[in-house]
């Protein structure tokens, strides 16, 4: 009954630990992965003004 009682709790420990690493891994992925809206926008923006005043 003990080694029951031990082993359930040795599962459930790492089955929370298993989630907890993919909780991490995941939210780590989409911050790296995502940048500023407003950084971007100002990217595209100044390509565009460069592309016109070549264009003038």
């Amino acid at each position: 009954m003990f080694f029951r009682i031990v082993k359930l709790i040795f599962l459930i420990s790492l089955l929370c630990l298993i989630l907890a690493l993919c909780y991490f891994a995941l939210t780590y992925n989409f911050i790296s992965n995502n940048t500023d809206p407003l950084e971007e926008f100002n990217e595209l923006k100044s390509k565009l003004y460069r592309i016109e005043a070549d264009r003038s």
